[in-house]
């Protein structure tokens, strides 16, 4: 496929979901209590729209630069914006035809799906909740879990609670709506295959992280630093290494308030190891936070960066890392990428481009995409001695081999796992 063709059809793709998800999030909006008079309810309105549309502005502006489409879709999306606007929030307009009134609970019924699957734009706007991307990784954590094939690859009994979800019957209902969602602008089978994927990558890389950390902790490594710890349960689950490694848990203050929320919600006591170390990683320095928190400098630790790297720019990537490259020899971090689409056959850069455009019209657009062999030289680079790569082909024939469910992940992300200096130090255990 010709490559400025290409990129024209991923921009129009991300155009048109942006406008479908503002046209039926305002609508969602309208549709306000009947509680509620007229005149609040179209205040409320206009207040939720302006809110989530100020979300939306830079990514749209990012995808748009340039784009003479855009006239096209801010037109079709405005008006189709209004029109539902007013049909919904409208004060004392009847319905007087029987079927009129089916079509408008038809659209009731339809909107909710759309309330629920982007509902996770009001998580990240509210204070104290956690981002989209945490919401979604502890959900499909939970359906590895309550459906995927016995043999698992991770068993988060956490996940469910911590998603916010309630129980098995909502969890159900929450993925089916928004895979009815994805089947409009593709097939079952391609939205099937989409979900497949995420629900694999989420389960692969924390079982990577966690097989490596035990490896980590048979050299005598005190010291685990979860990077973007979103709702990552490690720490309580394995309550049988309290006394073993000290865990930090480091993320944006609002994401760790909205975790510290539900864990209380879930009667979850805090293990005696575990740490928490509030960072922007665009606008801090990680080592001073390490330190504030706790963390021993002259000792060697593990870290985990996992769905984070692809939400920064490069300049921050690479400042993180160079981070952890100057702490003590030993040091070893894991962290997941994406690779650009032009490393990608036709199904996976479908895929690539499906995966950006929902993050972006959530409101967290995708920044930073790296070739493995580029990437590998410039971490050495930066300090650290040794540097693997786990591509797909190897994550698949490792932890997916022989399995009836299809779980398997695409090519689109890859595992890096990086170590500072030669020789591991050895600390003993106090």
């Amino acid at each position: 496929m010709d490559p400025t063709f290409h990129a024209l059809l991923r921009r129009a793709i991300f155009l048109r979901t942006v406008w479908r998800i503002s046209a039926q999030s305002f609508a969602v909006i309208a549709r306000a209590s009947p509680l509620l008079s007229p005149s609040r309810r179209r205040a409320s309105s206009f207040s939720s729209a302006l809110r989530f549309w100020s979300s939306q502005m830079f990514n749209v502006l990012m995808g748009v630069v340039s784009e003479p489409l855009f006239v096209v879709f801010i037109v079709s999306g405005m008006k189709r914006f209004f029109n539902l606007f007013h049909s919904n929030a409208a004060p004392g307009k009847k319905q007087h035809d029987s079927g009129q009134a089916g079509r408008t609970e038809l659209s009731c019924r339809q909107l909710d799906q759309a309330e629920e699957m982007y509902s996770f734009e009001e998580a990240i706007m509210e204070e104290g909740r956690p981002s989209s991307t945490a919401v979604a990784a502890a959900m499909m954590h939970a359906a590895h879990l309550l459906w995927d094939d016995e043999l698992k690859i991770l068993k988060d009994e956490l996940a469910l609670g911590l998603s916010d979800i309630g129980d098995e019957a909502t969890l159900r209902a929450t993925l089916d709506a928004m895979l009815t969602e994805m089947q409009q602008d593709s097939t079952p089978e391609f939205a099937q295959a989409v979900f497949r994927h995420f629900r694999a990558m989420a389960v692969l890389r924390s079982r990577y992280v966690e097989d490596e950390l035990a490896q980590a902790l048979s050299r005598r490594v005190t010291q685990y630093v979860i990077l973007g710890a979103g709702f990552d349960s490690f720490a309580y689950r394995r309550r049988d290494l309290a006394g073993v490694v000290q865990v930090f848990e480091v993320d944006h203050p609002v994401s760790q308030q909205g975790k510290l929320d539900r864990l209380q919600a879930l009667q979850v006591e805090l293990p005696p190891n575990l740490r928490f170390v509030a960072l922007d990683f665009e606008k801090h320095a990680l080592v001073d936070g390490l330190r504030a928190g706790g963390y021993r400098m002259e000792e060697p630790a593990f870290f985990s960066w996992l769905g984070v790297t692809q939400y920064l720019t490069e300049a921050a990537v690479y400042r993180t890392l160079q981070e952890v490259a100057s702490l003590a020899v030993g040091t070893e971090i894991v962290f997941m990428y994406v690779v650009p689409a032009a490393m990608l056959d036709d199904e996976n850069q479908r895929l690539l481009t499906v995966s950006t455009s929902s993050s972006a019209a959530r409101g967290e657009p995708w920044l930073s995409f790296f070739e493995p062999a580029r990437l590998a030289a410039r971490v050495k680079e930066l300090g650290f001695a040794e540097v693997w790569d786990l591509g797909p082909e190897e994550a698949n024939a490792r932890y997916f081999a022989g399995r009836n469910d299809g779980l398997r992940v695409a090519n689109i992300a890859h595992l890096m796992k990086a170590r500072v200096g030669g020789l591991v130090r050895t600390v003993e255990h106090r």
